[in-house]
């Protein structure tokens, strides 16, 4: 069966990139005002995690995807903490300027994507295009 799963209210998407170069990481946050995790089970999913403190949509599962829609804000949420004031300026400069993709153009690597839910969701069973 085919389930999707998705918050009730807006405003409840986070997407988390990470990024890292010579030991450094940087925690890129990306804002959506809708998102949705679809996931293959022959059970209902239940979820059981606190609204407030939201849930990573991995914990569905490995082979979860997702449909994220209008970004509304991103921004730094983390650097490491050894990183200088000096650099972490110059990433921030950057970033007002360009895509957080575009990171990689000078020399950081992508690490790893992690999306959240926070609050109520809903849990439904759906028929996708393809079958």
């Amino acid at each position: 069966m085919h389930w999707k799963i998705e918050p009730i209210n807006t405003k409840h998407v986070t997407e988390f990139v990470t990024y890292t170069k010579e030991a450094h990481i940087i925690k890129y946050a990306s804002y959506y005002i809708f998102g949705q995790a679809f996931l293959d089970s022959d059970t209902k999913p239940v979820i059981e995690y606190n609204e407030q403190d939201g849930i990573d949509t991995q914990t569905f599962g490995d082979d979860i995807e997702h449909n994220l829609y209008d970004c509304y804000s991103s921004n730094i949420v983390e650097f490491s903490d050894d990183m200088k004031p000096q650099l972490r300026k110059k990433i921030s400069t950057f970033l007002k300027k360009n895509t957080i993709s575009e990171l990689e153009e000078t020399g950081w690597e992508y690490l790893e994507s992690e999306v959240w839910f926070y609050g109520a969701l809903t849990v439904e069973q759906y028929t996708p295009f393809n079958s």
